[in-house]
């Protein structure tokens, strides 16, 4: 991999945490990556570009103000500066490189789609932004902390 898809990458595990903490799995990582890979390329924006662009910790200081330590998440798996006291880092570092492998694989063009209909997601509090447009859609057997949309009219 060059030093931008490494780049890419440790954004798009970032990016991850910022959306599902360390909560979620590596493969709804991957799917949030899909539906930001399209968008792009309908956008003809970067992956990058639409992560950040997408994402509300990159566009909110005050989000990354209160999690500072997700911006600090390496490669190397170390604890981040910024990390909140209370939490054990050695319970989370695992998950972390998991994502760091997963979006290594993704920015590689080594992993298949999962949700290939998915082209929009958020928390099940947001509303999609073409909602009579959309409809929901059940990615990984519904078992996800975001919510996946596709194309085709009515929840």
């Amino acid at each position: 991999m060059t030093i931008f898809e490494l780049s890419v990458a440790l954004v798009l595990a970032q990016t991850c945490v910022a959306e599902i903490g360390f909560q979620g799995t590596a493969d709804e990582c991957l799917v949030m990556w899909e539906v930001n890979k399209r968008v792009s390329a309908l956008r003809g924006r970067s992956l990058l570009a639409q992560t950040k662009l997408y994402n509300a910790y990159w566009r909110s200081e005050s989000q990354r103000r209160r999690r500072p330590y997700v911006e600090r998440l390496g490669r190397s798996g170390d604890k981040p500066i910024g990390w909140p006291r209370k939490l054990r880092w050695d319970r989370y570092r695992d998950r972390w490189l998991l994502y760091v492998r997963s979006a290594d694989l993704f920015v590689s063009g080594k992993t298949n789609e999962l949700c290939p209909q998915a082209i929009d997601y958020g928390a099940p509090s947001e509303i999609p932004k073409m909602r009579e447009k959309m409809r929901r859609i059940n990615c990984l057997g519904g078992r996800t902390l975001q919510w996946y949309w596709a194309l085709g009219g009515g929840n």
